[in-house]
C-alpha cells in the first residue's frame, strides 16, 4: 500500500475521494471534511441568515446542520458524479468558489421547500412582512416556485387552474383579504366564501406535493 502523505494536493484529495477502490478513500474523505466542513457550513449559514423566513429563526440550526449534510450527500450521490464534474485540479481558490455555489443552490432548495412548508400554516401572521424582507432576486425567485408547485398541484385537466392560482397568490404576495378580491376589475363574479376555499384548498394542495423542490 503506498504511503499516505497529508495534506494531500487538491488533485489528490478529489482523486481518492471519488475512487471507492483507492486505499486511502476513507483516509481522504476524512481530510476533505477537515479542509473543507468549515467552508461549507460558512456558507450555508451566510445563505441561511439572508432568508428572514418565519420560523426559521427557531429552527436555524437544525436547518443549517439538514443543509451541510444534504451538501455532503450531493457531492457523493450517484458515484460522486458532482465531485467528478470540478475540473481545475489545481486551483484550491477556485474549488472553494466551486464549493459555495454548490452550497448555495442546496440551501436555495431547501429553503424554498420550508417557504412552501410554511404556507401551508394558515396560522402565519408575519409571512408578508418576511417575503417583503427578502431582495427582489429571492422574491421573484419564491413567487415563481410557488406557482409552479400550484400548477403542478392543480394537474392537467383542473378547470379554472391559472385563475385559482392567481387568487391565491393575490391573497399571499399582496396580502388580499377573500372579501376584497371579488371587488378587483378583471376578477370574475365569485362570492368571498368561493375565494376562500379556493385558498384553503391549494394551501392544502401545497402539502401534498413537494416533488418541484428536489
Amino acid at each position: 500500500m503506498d504511503q499516505f502523505v497529508t495534506p494531500l494536493t487538491l488533485e489528490n484529495l478529489l482523486h481518492h475521494c471519488t475512487d471507492r477502490s483507492s486505499p486511502h478513500w476513507e483516509h481522504s474523505w476524512q481530510e476533505f471534511i477537515g479542509r473543507y466542513k468549515k467552508a461549507i457550513y460558512n456558507q450555508v449559514v451566510s445563505y441561511c441568515s439572508s432568508w428572514r423566513l418565519p420560523r426559521l429563526k427557531f429552527q436555524f440550526s437544525e436547518v443549517v446542520d439538514d443543509i451541510v449534510n444534504d451538501v455532503v450527500y450531493y457531492l457523493c450521490r450517484d458515484d460522486f458524479k458532482t465531485l467528478k464534474s470540478y475540473r481545475e485540479h489545481d486551483n484550491e481558490k477556485r474549488f472553494l468558489a466551486w464549493l459555495a455555489s454548490i452550497c448555495n443552490r442546496r440551501s436555495g432548495s431547501y429553503l424554498r421547500r420550508f417557504f412552501i412548508e410554511t404556507l401551508s400554516d394558515k396560522n402565519i401572521d408575519d409571512l408578508h412582512d418576511s417575503i417583503a424582507g427578502l431582495d427582489f432576486d429571492m422574491r421573484q425567485e419564491l413567487y415563481e416556485t410557488v406557482v409552479a408547485n400550484l400548477r403542478l398541484s392543480s394537474g392537467k385537466k383542473k378547470q379554472h387552474k391559472e385563475r385559482d392560482v392567481h387568487i391565491f397568490m393575490l391573497s399571499l404576495w399582496s396580502e388580499l383579504s377573500p372579501t376584497h378580491i371579488p371587488s378587483l376589475p378583471t376578477m370574475p363574479p365569485l362570492s368571498s366564501g368561493a375565494i376562500y376555499r379556493i385558498i384553503e384548498r391549494l394551501r392544502e394542495s401545497l402539502k401534498k406535493n413537494k416533488k418541484y423542490f428536489f
